[in-house]
């Protein structure tokens, strides 16, 4: 007969783990905009046809998954697997990232944007210690907060640089949840 209140406090030790590691997808993006739109949306496992089924706004975006706007945010959901048969990824396709990207008018304004965001990830996840993320490309400055569950929170800004076409890119700022760190 004892077992039955361990076994119930062990149920509920690990509800409550999995609450306090924050696993909807608002908790892990440090309920910063955009990523408190998307309060009680579980951030992992999380598969298309789970996600399509609460955000209506949703459409699908070539090479990418799917894609919306929330907050001034362009969001995309990123899928590897599709559908050869639809525009759309496959139902049960796991989302492996999460990136609200935002573009502004200045390099300034991006960084400042970027600087704010990162300052506040680091008073919303104090216990989580930040690394500076590897880009391929040398073009971003990206920070991640690691979460120890695979999950990863990164800030990462790009200035505008020129292209080999003679035209500019616009500064961007992202705010992404991944699975895996790229962190040096």
């Amino acid at each position: 007969m004892r077992r039955a209140p361990i076994l119930l406090s062990l149920v509920l030790g690990a509800a409550i783990g999995a609450c306090a590691r924050g696993d909807d997808i608002a908790t892990v993006g440090a309920k910063l905009p955009p990523f408190d739109a998307l309060q009680g949306i579980p951030a992992k496992p999380l598969r298309v046809l789970q996600l399509r089924s609460v955000r209506r706004e949703i459409a699908p975006r070539a090479e990418v998954g799917m894609a919306e706007i929330i907050a001034g945010y362009e969001v995309e959901y990123h899928v590897p697997v599709f559908d050869s048969t639809s525009l759309w990824p496959r139902e049960d396709a796991m989302i492996l990232d999460i990136v609200a990207s935002r573009q502004f008018a200045s390099d300034s304004a991006a960084h400042d944007d970027w600087d704010a965001v990162a300052t506040a990830i680091r008073a919303a996840l104090p216990d989580v210690t930040p690394c500076p993320a590897a880009d391929p490309t040398g073009r971003w400055t990206a920070i991640e907060f690691p979460r120890g569950d695979s999950l990863v929170l990164s800030a990462e800004y790009e200035p505008a640089y020129l292209l080999m076409d003679s035209t500019r890119t616009v500064p961007t700022t992202r705010l992404a949840i991944r699975h895996g760190s790229r962190c040096q």
